[in-house]
């Protein structure tokens, strides 16, 4: 963690407004396509990134009122890494919604594509494109939790001491699932008849 992050994540600890909001501008956009890929909705998907930075802010308040205290069964103590806290409180999030509204699971759409790719138009930006649908296809072949593993670390470019803090994983086995999921997509994507 830089110091830029730690001193930040001081500040965030001690309830700054702005330190949230600094937390917001690092991770907000990126949170949101985690969370868009995971429900493929783009209005359920901006509701849950707020929900979630909701969250974490009400969280900051009652550390500021019951540091050490215990809630719901659990002990109010400072965020450590706040990348982590953000994902796997977003994660819960997810999982919230999904067993709410009984969903099964998601396919990526359209829209998905649009995010990922963004919206350059020019003769790269298409073969970008056509190689984001590619590995949208690809990655429908993967388990539920090695697509949200190769999300975190490839496109969300999370560090792997923060895919490690969010799911609970060792990193050796992080390793090896990102190793398998990758094969797996490298042979799909060879298998792929091409999109035209």
């Amino acid at each position: 963690m830089s110091l830029r992050h730690r001193i930040n994540l001081r500040r965030l600890n001690k309830g700054d407004p702005e330190a949230f909001a600094q937390l917001f501008d690092w991770h907000g956009e990126k949170l949101f396509r985690h969370i868009y890929y995971r429900v493929s909705n783009r209005e359920i998907a901006q509701d849950l990134t707020s929900q979630t930075f909701l969250k974490v802010w009400e969280y900051i308040i009652r550390l500021q009122v019951r540091e050490g205290d215990s809630v719901s069964g659990h002990t109010v103590k400072p965020i450590e890494n706040s990348t982590a806290f953000l994902y796997r409180t977003a994660r819960n999030l997810i999982i919230d919604y999904y067993r709410s509204k009984k969903f099964e699971a998601v396919t990526l759409t359209e829209e998905m594509e649009e995010v990922l790719a963004g919206s350059d138009d020019t003769i790269r930006g298409i073969d970008h494109q056509f190689n984001i649908r590619r590995i949208v296809q690809a990655m429908s072949v993967l388990k539920e939790q090695d697509q949200e593993l190769v999300l975190m670390r490839y496109v969300n470019e999370l560090s792997m001491k923060d895919v490690i803090a969010i799911t609970g994983l060792n990193e050796n086995t992080i390793a090896i699932r990102l190793h398998r999921a990758l094969r797996t997509l490298r042979q799909t994507i060879e298998k792929q008849e091409p999109l035209l």
